[in-house]
């Protein structure tokens, strides 16, 4: 691995340092000589992102040294011939050392960033069965997944006479996948917002109230595409059984949501056949909606169907009949 594909942020650039120069030293010279002094190893210790950097460095400076100058004074005054001792296979396992320590060093920052691959901007066309108010409903509706740089745009609209809703998520993506800055509900005219203010570390919520925001919330639309971020990072997260959770916002407070995978599932669509990963929502309080999901891993992950019941019987099934790329 070169340093250009570790070096995300200082904890991976310090690490990538010790690996490239543990593996020039893996190469090492034939007259590399032990010095007269050793590199200062009472270090304190460290946690997070400085002790990792710490470790790095001290591995690197480590490295270097072993490249030395000269021979010590007390080599210089040995009586007698030089001792025949061959340092290259020490050098070596050294050098093998070095480069795993800063590896696993690393490996937490890495996988961080491996996390969470948000897929590139796509166009949605669902089939829309629904039931509002005892009337049945049968129309298009979409889903616009926009990526502009580090920013995004979601959303998610239908109409028909006198029913219509725009459900819209708007924020930054970056190494923890989706991070909302604005929620806004729109369902027969009435609006909700939720704001997400990172800076101030403070969720608004629709109803008035506020709370701490807490790393990684989503919004009811954003989640969709956070799972198809940890879809596309790695397949296994939607493995038969596992729980994905989450910490969803909602019009009076946020809440603790878990996507649990029941199963794979065929859907019938008008792109054919499509194999997806059916995931059902559970939560800590049971409000009598109904949450659930199809992903397709051949479509990047994206929700090919979702279903949502309400506690007062009407229901959204989207179901996707194209997808369509900018």
């Amino acid at each position: 691995m070169g340093g250009a594909q570790v070096a995300g942020n200082d904890d991976q650039l310090a690490v990538a340092r010790a690996v490239a120069i543990g593996s020039e030293f893996h190469g090492c010279l034939e007259g590399m000589r032990w010095g007269d002094k050793m590199p200062n190893s009472n270090t304190r210790r460290t946690g997070g992102r400085r002790g990792t950097v710490a470790v790095a460095n001290s591995l690197a400076a480590g490295v270097r040294y072993d490249r030395g100058i000269t021979v010590s004074r007390a080599a210089r005054a040995w009586p007698g011939p030089a001792m025949p001792f061959d340092f290259r296979p020490a050098r070596r396992h050294f050098a093998r050392a070095c480069a795993a320590l800063a590896l696993a060093a690393a490996a937490p920052a890495l996988q961080a960033a491996e996390r969470y691959a948000p897929p590139a901007s796509a166009l949605l066309t669902y089939k829309l069965n629904a039931s509002a108010k005892g009337f049945k409903i049968n129309v298009d509706s979409t889903l616009e997944w926009q990526r502009n740089g580090s920013d995004y745009r979601l959303v998610n609209r239908g109409s028909f006479l006198f029913f219509s809703f725009v459900w819209e998520s708007t924020g930054k993506v970056g190494d923890g996948g989706l991070q909302p800055a604005r929620y806004q509900e729109t369902r027969n005219k009435r609006v909700k917002t939720a704001e997400f203010d990172a800076a101030a570390g403070r969720l608004r919520l629709p109803s008035g109230n506020e709370e701490p925001l807490k790393p990684g919330t989503q919004d009811r639309m954003s989640v969709l595409l956070q799972l198809a971020s940890i879809g596309r990072a790695d397949s296994g997260a939607f493995a038969d059984g596992k729980v994905v959770p989450f910490r969803v916002a909602g019009s009076s407070q946020s809440d603790n949501w878990r996507f649990r995978v029941v199963g794979r599932d065929k859907l019938s669509t008008p792109m054919g056949s499509i194999d997806a990963v059916h995931l059902r929502r559970e939560r800590d309080h049971d409000d009598g909606q109904k949450i659930e999901v199809w992903l397709s891993p051949a479509h990047d992950w994206l929700p090919v169907r979702v279903l949502s019941n309400e506690a007062d019987g009407d229901f959204l099934d989207q179901v996707v009949q194209k997808i369509e790329r900018p």
